[in-house]
C-alpha cells in the first residue's frame, strides 16, 4: 500500500512515477504548502537564490542550508587575492569561520603592505569570537562596538619576526590601553586613522604600531595580560575616547610587561568599546 502524503492535513496517497520513484507528497500543491510551513518554523536556506527550508537532521539539528549543493555554492572563499581556496569553517558550528583558508594565507596577504590595513570583523569570525572572549574575561560588563583586525606594514612585521627569531621568545597576547582624540566610531566606517598627527594614541598606534619613541613615559610602553589592567592605564578615560589594542608581545610569561623597543610588539586587533 502506498504511503500517504507528508502534508499533515492531507489523506491522499503519495505520487508515484511510472518508473517507481516515490515522492513524499501527493502533488505540487501539497509540496509547496508544506515546505512554506516548514520554512516559517526553521527558516529558509541561507542561499539567497533558494526558497527551500533549511535542512534538519533526525536529531532535530537545523543547518544553514537546505542541501550540500547550496552550501557548496555559497562557500566562503579565502579573501587573499589569487588564492581561490575555501575559507576555514568551524566543523562544529558552520556559522563560524575564518576569512582565510589557513594562517599562511593571512601572512601572505599582508607581506607587501606599505601602510596599515584595517578590517572590520564579522561577529561570527573566529578571530572576533576569540578576541571578544579574552577581552570580556577581564571586563565582563564591557560592551564592544566593533573589533578591527590590524595588519601592520611589512617593515614593522619583518622587524618583529626578526626579533622573535633572534630572541627565541614566544608572542604573548597582551593589551595596551590608550586615549584617542577622535571618534573611534569613525574607524569602523572609514577603516583608517582619522588624525594626521601623533598626539592621538589610537591613530598613532594604528599607523606606526606601539612605538616607544612616541611614549610620554621615558620611552617605555606598558602591556598587560588582563584587559582590566590596561583599562586602568587609560587614566579614567571614558569609553568615547578609549582604545584597547590586543598586541603580540615578545616576553617571558608575565602579568605586566614594560617595553622599550618597537620590534618587541606587534598590534593585532583594536577593540572599540561602546
Amino acid at each position: 500500500m502506498d504511503p500517504l502524503c507528508a502534508r499533515p492535513t492531507c489523506n491522499k496517497k503519495v505520487y508515484v512515477e511510472s518508473n517507481g520513484v516515490v515522492h513524499p507528497y501527493c502533488g505540487r500543491t501539497c509540496s509547496f504548502i508544506d515546505l512554506r510551513n516548514i520554512s516559517a518554523i526553521i527558516g529558509k536556506c541561507n542561499n539567497p537564490n533558494c526558497s527551500k527550508p533549511k535542512y534538519s537532521d533526525v536529531n532535530g539539528v537545523v543547518y544553514d542550508y537546505c542541501s550540500r549543493t547550496c552550501a557548496r555554492s555559497c562557500a566562503r572563499i579565502c579573501v587573499r587575492a589569487g588564492c581561490g581556496k575555501r575559507a576555514y569553517v568551524d566543523p562544529t558550528d558552520l556559522s563560524r569561520f575564518y576569512v582565510y583558508c589557513n594562517p599562511n594565507c593571512f601572512w601572505l596577504d599582508g607581506q607587501n603592505l606599505t601602510v596599515t590595513k584595517l578590517t572590520l570583523l564579522d561577529p561570527n569570525d573566529l578571530d572576533y569570537i576569540d578576541a571578544e572572549r579574552k577581552f570580556i574575561k577581564g571586563l565582563p560588563n564591557a560592551k564592544i562596538q566593533g573589533i578591527l583586525r590590524i595588519q601592520m606594514p611589512q617593515s614593522i612585521v619583518k622587524s618583529h619576526l626578526k626579533m622573535k627569531k633572534k630572541s627565541g621568545l614566544r608572542a604573548l597576547k597582551m593589551y595596551h590601553g590608550t586615549r584617542t582624540l577622535c571618534d573611534l566610531g569613525s574607524f569602523l566606517t572609514n577603516l583608517a586613522p582619522k588624525c594626521s598627527g601623533t598626539t592621538c594614541g589610537a591613530c598613532g598606534i594604528t599607523r606606526e604600531g606601539n612605538n616607544p619613541a612616541r611614549s610620554k613615559h621615558g620611552g617605555n610602553m606598558w602591556f598587560a595580560e588582563c584587559s582590566s589592567i590596561s583599562y586602568g592605564y587609560c587614566g579614567g578615560a571614558s569609553n568615547s575616547n578609549l582604545a584597547m589594542f590586543m598586541v603580540d608581545v615578545l616576553a617571558p610569561a608575565a602579568n605586566i610587561v614594560i617595553v622599550n623597543q618597537a620590534a618587541v610588539c606587534m598590534v593585532n586587533f583594536l577593540n572599540v568599546p561602546e
